[in-house]
């Protein structure tokens, strides 16, 4: 596959190689495809899970609470009555801060 970009862009990619953050600029690029997917993976987690979908309990349950905590915190830090990510009902005027 190949990705045309901007010198600007180039620049930005080759200075993370450089620094020492990125390996290369294709192990950037797919480790930014990968966070990607993982907001993706998240919000629609989320909506599930706010559509009354019950988490599976495996061993990546304790992975799939934090993330969506994270999630609810940024989409809607202040709600009331709202549902939490176990499906227990919050008592009115709850924040979650994400601490």
């Amino acid at each position: 596959m190949d990705i045309s970009l901007s010198d600007t862009l180039k620049a930005f990619i080759d200075y993370q190689v450089s620094s020492g953050r990125s390996a290369s600029p294709s192990a950037y690029v797919e480790q930014l495809i990968k966070q990607d997917q993982g907001r993706h993976l998240d919000a629609e987690l989320l909506q599930q899970v706010n559509n009354g979908a019950p988490l599976s309990v495996d061993e990546h349950f304790d992975a799939r609470v934090e993330s969506l905590l994270q999630a609810q915190g940024k989409n809607s830090r202040h709600n009331t009555r709202r549902k939490s990510v176990l499906g227990h009902t919050a008592s009115s005027n709850t924040c979650y801060d994400g601490a």
